[in-house]
């Protein structure tokens, strides 16, 4: 029988349930006769020279957790250490005649060579007898197998440390990363590459091995690659130990199936398919002989097919037709006919079925001929039933295109349809889907009840779309919708989606409402790929959700041009944020009555290309983004320091205020609080001498959260004031219920001072603040004409560039000593 009619190893195969070390990894026979059959000594050794994993060790030697230097003899202990140290400095492999104290006798000649880990540089080190004198470069011949085959084996192999970082990976890992380079994931953890979804699972079976100390064999997972696609693998992870026998990482192995599930050959490697040899003990045995053309078979084929009785006999093929189909039996005879032939084929059948009352029943049918005087006179072979086999395979193929939590389409699906339109280059539209409030549901309500609103989500949506459209679920709250356009269907589609999820859904005796921003694109033409159209498509979805949520907008290039303006802004200020080209100045605030200055604005500038940008340029994506919160917790920090120097320091600094602009989104940091009176306590500041200010828009639109923390900032002693008031939504008699000490009246007001309709409205604003016992500021003061109503209308405070724009903190400084 020609070897390379074997069935195929299962990845299975590659890895035993015991701890892996290296030789795992290598076939016995991998070096064949180029290289060494045999290596003496083959170690992994750390950064501190301690040996972490064990290939290949002479008898009586006990490598693994102690001291490479522990291991050889003294005389040539300090030769190796100073080989391995060159090793490891310079990068090269070093050669070196060592002998081991267990075997003293015996000089080895070893080879040792550097690898990267997130844990420094460690050593690889091989050694063979040393009895010719290319035994050197046979050991560095082992190694540089070792690591070729890594990279050529058909699986993706990595190693992580306890807290799931990668500590190595092969080239194929490497690619499923979508980096190039060992040092790019080094140290790094799922979540640097995949949606957090899945790192989550892969990372909840990275604890289960180790918590265990149980192999996980062959599990299916999803995982979406860096372009995009969903994938579906097959994993296999083992927990490692260190020499005491404590779990200390993880390593696995996984294969890609996205394609191979669609073959049965693939699939029974899958599923650890054994040998014909084991396969003869549990399936029926077939003899076909070809003078007779009769067929032998054994009781347990009888039993498979149903034969009566089922007992070994012999039958003809007209028998077997009746059972399995005459089309199937002709296909098997045409193979064996092809056998006959040429010795050197088999015959394997893979579709050959049979109808029962309870469905259909699947077979496979091997056979290989039996050679007589140089001829086939009979064919040997088997009968395996793969019912089950087949029906995993469509569960396989169906969990690789649609969603686990929904049954919906998943990604993979969408874009395949997607490119199948494109490719036909018709109209074809694409409308991507979020539902507004998902996460405020999610986070009151709990993730079962989340679950259940995207299912029942899923559910209205399949009875308003047709089934000419595809649907899919591409992950969280994101649905999309594929199909060629015809007139107005797609915008009509959008719009019957927004008026089915206008009812409430009914989960249990909860109501839910829910909406959805939807963005629309069309493409046409093989010349888009569904990657960039999904991408414009998420763009509209971003103008949907700016233009209030709950409404559709479909995809302009203008839509685009914005977004990459977004883009080169985001890039720029993250780059702003490393080279700390973010600063605080300070505006002056007077004293209406005094005229002098009673405490100071401190108010974020961005410094780049020679020029100063205010706020409005800047914090919409610091918002966005999140970080507004790192940024101004440092801007906490920076500003009660500098309030602390000049009170301390200047004439009259005891009585100055410092003013602190804070963010809505900073407030849903619970440590907010926390880092203004820690940092007041640090530079031993009153906490009367600090004013936060919050905008008066900013505070109608979270106004739950916000007026409980800015409640216990004034139980605290802090003063608060509200922002730009007048420009929002509330009303005079909301004054009453805002937990504020301060109310600064916008400039937009100011500003319109000279009109005389405008002053009534502000004498108002005055009256009703000091009927609530609040004080006033005015900003945005620029003419002595404003200046003079606003003190004889009775504003206590004032502040603009009548008095002073923002400077440095040097300016403020000579400023503040000056008066």
């Amino acid at each position: 029988m020609n070897q390379r009619n074997l069935p195929e190893a299962t990845t299975a195969e590659l890895v035993d349930a015991a701890p892996p070390t290296l030789h795992e990894f290598l076939p016995s026979d991998a070096f064949g006769s180029v290289g060494p059959s045999v290596v003496d000594l083959q170690l992994i050794v750390d950064a501190t020279f301690r040996v972490s994993s064990v290939a290949a060790q002479p008898d009586g030697c006990d490598a693994l957790g102690h001291s490479l230097l522990d291991l050889v003899t003294s005389p040539v202990r300090q030769g190796l250490r100073e080989a391995a140290e060159r090793c490891v400095a310079t990068g090269s492999t070093e050669r070196i005649s060592i002998r081991l104290a267990v075997a003293p006798q015996i000089e080895l000649a070893a080879c040792m060579r550097p690898f990267e880990s997130a844990d420094g540089t460690g050593l690889v080190l091989a050694a063979v007898e040393n009895v010719t004198q290319n035994a050197a470069s046979d050991a560095e011949f082992q190694l540089e197998v070792q690591r070729d085959l890594l990279d050529v084996l058909d699986v993706a192999i990595f190693s992580k440390d306890r807290e799931s970082r990668f500590l190595g990976a092969n080239e194929k890992l490497l690619k499923a990363l979508g980096v190039e380079q060992l040092s790019d994931a080094l140290g790094k953890t799922d979540y640097d590459f995949f949606p957090a979804e899945e790192a989550a699972h892969f990372r909840a079976h990275d604890v289960a091995v180790m918590s265990s100390g149980e192999p996980v064999i062959e599990m299916v997972e999803q995982l979406t690659s860096p372009d995009g696609t969903s994938e579906t693998l097959v994993t296999t992870k083992l927990p490692v130990r260190n020499a005491d026998g404590d779990v200390i990482g993880v390593i696995g192995y996984f294969r890609f199936v996205t394609d191979a599930i669609e073959t049965k050959q693939e699939l029974r490697s899958l599923e650890g398919r054994h040998a014909l040899a084991l396969q003869a003990s549990r399936e029926g045995i077939w003899e076909f002989d070809l003078n007779s053309n009769m067929v032998e078979v054994t009781e347990r084929f009888a039993e498979l097919v149903g034969l009566d009785p089922p007992v070994a006999g012999r039958v003809s093929v007209a028998t077997l037709s009746n059972i399995f189909g005459a089309d199937g039996v002709q296909e098997v005879l045409d193979q064996c006919l092809a056998v006959v032939k040429n010795p050197a084929l088999h015959v394997e059948f893979k579709a050959l079925q049979m109808q029962t009352d309870s469905g259909t029943r699947f077979f496979e049918v091997m056979g290989y001929p039996l050679v007589e005087d140089g001829e086939v006179t009979r064919l040997i072979g088997t009968l395996a039933e793969t019912t089950e086999d087949v029906q995993r395979e469509h569960e396989l193929l169906y969990r690789a295109n649609h969603d686990a939590l929904t049954g919906l389409a998943n990604r993979h699906q969408l874009f395949v349809r997607l490119n199948e339109e494109l490719d036909a280059n018709e109209l074809t539209f694409l409308l991507y889907l979020d539902l507004d409030q998902f996460k405020v549901i999610n986070d009151s309500l709990g993730h079962g009840v989340g679950d259940e609103l995207l299912q029942a989500v899923s559910a209205r949506l399949s009875a308003i779309v047709d089934d000419e459209y595809l649907l899919a679920r591409l992950g969280g709250d994101e649905f999309a919708i594929v199909g060629r356009s015809v007139g107005a269907s797609a915008e009509i589609l959008g719009e019957a989606i927004l008026e089915g999820l206008s009812t409430p859904l009914v989960l249990g005796d909860t109501e839910i409402y829910t909406s959805a921003s939807i963005g629309l694109v069309y493409a046409r033409g093989n010349s888009r790929d569904a990657i960039g159209v999904l991408r414009d498509a998420d763009t509209a979805l971003y103008e949907a959700k700016e233009a209030g949520k709950s409404c559709i907008r479909t995809f302009e290039r203008e839509m685009r041009r914005k977004a990459d303006q977004q883009l080169r802004l985001q890039n720029r200020i993250r780059r702003a944020l490393k080279h700390d080209e973010f600063e605080l100045h300070y505006q002056p605030i007077m004293c209406a009555e005094s005229g002098t200055i009673s405490g100071v604005e401190a108010l974020l500038r961005w410094k780049t290309g020679g020029e100063l940008h205010a706020p409005a340029a800047f914090l919409p994506y610091l918002e966005q983004s999140g970080l507004i919160v790192p940024v101004g917790e440092q801007v906490i920090r920076d500003a009660i320091a500098q309030f602390a120097t000049w009170i301390t320091s200047t004439p009259g600094g005891q009585d100055l205020a410092g003013s602190l602009n804070l963010s809505r989104v900073q407030f849903r940091s619970p440590s907010l609080l926390d880092v203004i009176l820690e940092t007041l306590g640090e530079h031993n500041v009153s906490p009367s001498q600090l004013v936060i200010e919050v905008t008066e828009t900013a505070m109608s639109d979270d106004v739950n959260n916000m007026v409980e923390t800015l409640q216990k900032a004034r139980d605290a002693g802090i003063r608060v004031a509200v922002d730009d008031f007048g420009v929002g939504q509330s009303s005079l008699s909301s004054l009453y219920e805002l937990p504020a000490d301060i109310l600064k009246i916008d400039k937009a007001f100011v500003g319109r001072i000279e009109g005389s309709e405008t002053q009534p409205v502000i004498e108002a604003i005055l009256a009703m603040a000091r009927a609530v016992g609040l004080t006033t500021t005015a900003e945005g003061v620029e003419t002595q004409t404003q200046r003079a109503f606003l003190e004889s209308a009775g504003c206590d405070y004032l502040q603009g560039f009548l008095f002073g724009r923002p400077v440095s903190p040097a300016e403020m400084t000579a400023r503040l000593r000056d008066q």
